[in-house]
């Protein structure tokens, strides 16, 4: 469990759980065969889990949920089985992706909350991460990437996937995809340049595509595979506030004292930096003197979820500045940037910014990214951030 004397942001790999890997799914699954209408009673409250029972078969699996989740990160029931494809360097590109099973997950749409359940031709979950593959740092790709899945020289499926946050896999693009049976499968992914600024050794970097290719073989053998690794959290533990421990492969953004420029906002006054909270996320905030090269202070507004750091996009952050009482820049918009040092954040070069303004950061969009289990009750409602800036 957590250090509480420490601020969730500094707490990085020490406030999360591990989820207990036995007995297996399938093993439970087989406790309950011929258990009849009593024993499926016993599930209520999960979630159904479909495609799981080979080509023809109709089999229904069924996984914990955590009902009545509380409205910040909480942390789930289970650990979700994944097959890794692999990870693939392209240029500045590094690409990873894996497959599940396919599952629900939720779309943010302004701050509507919206479920989509399994459809009948789902056959497995795709993610796919990209990353700078120097730094590691994430590249969000928005609705930007694509996926085109082949099979036999055809193509079976092309899209744009979601850009989705999970606290297992971190910031990725993903959906649930229907195959055309067993057999064996291509994954191509292209990756345009992104529309972020693109700041320090960062500049420049991703002004062309990359792309990658993985493979992979759907089969009784990878089902049987997916299921037998979906662990499961203690049921004392499930909706608590929280997070379970993430891949090694999921990118963290840096912690506040790794960031560019003099730390604002510390809420403690301690010696060690608490950032201000919006909606159970933290907000790092910093000013870096001429970091663009433009002469002018650059304010850099870092939101990331607790527990784990990964960045939170989708957003449309604007900051007013007031001093001795009068606005001197009202709603400044902050633009999405990705950084070497920083990873991707909100900032702007703001020539009237001073030492003891006074800075309103208002956030009326929740982060537009869709959510697996244990995101998707919090930042629906970002609240607006107040900071006295001191001396950088």
């Amino acid at each position: 469990m957590m250090d509480d004397s420490q601020p969730l942001d500094e707490q990085s790999d020490s406030t999360t759980l591990e989820a207990d890997s036995s007995p297996s799914r399938r093993a439970i699954l087989g406790g309950l065969a011929g258990a009849g209408a009593a024993g499926l009673a016993a599930l209520a409250g999960c979630t159904d889990i479909r495609g799981m029972g080979g080509d023809g078969g109709d089999a229904t699996d069924s996984l914990p949920t955590v009902e009545n989740p509380p409205d910040v990160v909480y942390v789930p029931s289970h650990r979700e089985g994944v097959e890794p494809l692999g990870t693939v360097t392209d240029g500045p590109y590094e690409f990873s992706a894996m497959v599940s099973y396919a599952h629900p997950f939720w779309l943010v749409t302004g701050q509507t909350l919206e479920s989509v359940e399994i459809g009948d031709d789902a056959d497995v979950h795709l993610m796919v991460a990209v990353r700078d593959a120097e730094t590691g740092q994430t590249i969000p790709a928005g609705g930007a990437l694509r996926t085109t899945i082949e099979s036999a020289g055809s193509v079976v499926d092309d899209r744009n996937p979601w850009q989705m946050l999970s606290q297992q896999m971190g910031l990725h693009a993903g959906d649930n995809v229907g195959l055309d049976g067993d057999g064996e499968y291509e994954v191509t992914v292209t990756m345009p340049p992104p529309a972020h600024r693109q700041t320090g050794s960062f500049a420049g970097r991703f002004d062309n595509s990359g792309s990658a290719t993985f493979s992979f073989t759907y089969d009784q053998s990878l089902r049987d595979a997916l299921t037998d690794r979906i662990s499961y959290v203690d049921e004392s533990d499930r909706g608590v506030p929280g997070a379970i421990e993430p891949m090694g492969s999921a990118g963290r953004v840096p912690l506040p004292a790794d960031l560019p420029g003099t730390l604002q906002g510390d809420q403690t006054g301690t010696g060690t930096y608490d950032p201000p909270r919006s909606d159970d996320a933290n907000v790092a905030i910093a000013v870096a003197d001429d970091y663009l090269g433009d002469g002018e202070p650059y304010l850099l507004v870092s939101p990331r979820t607790p527990y784990n750091r990964f960045p939170l996009p989708g957003m449309a952050p604007a900051v007013t500045i007031s001093r001795d009482g009068t606005v001197v820049a009202e709603d400044r918009a902050l633009q999405t940037a990705i950084d070497d040092g920083a990873g991707f954040h909100y900032g702007a070069s703001i020539a009237a910014l001073q030492p003891g303004d006074d800075l309103t950061i208002e956030m009326p969009a929740p982060p537009g990214v869709a959510r697996h289990q244990g995101y998707e009750t919090a930042f629906l409602e970002m609240a607006s951030v107040d900071v006295t800036l001191g001396e950088w």
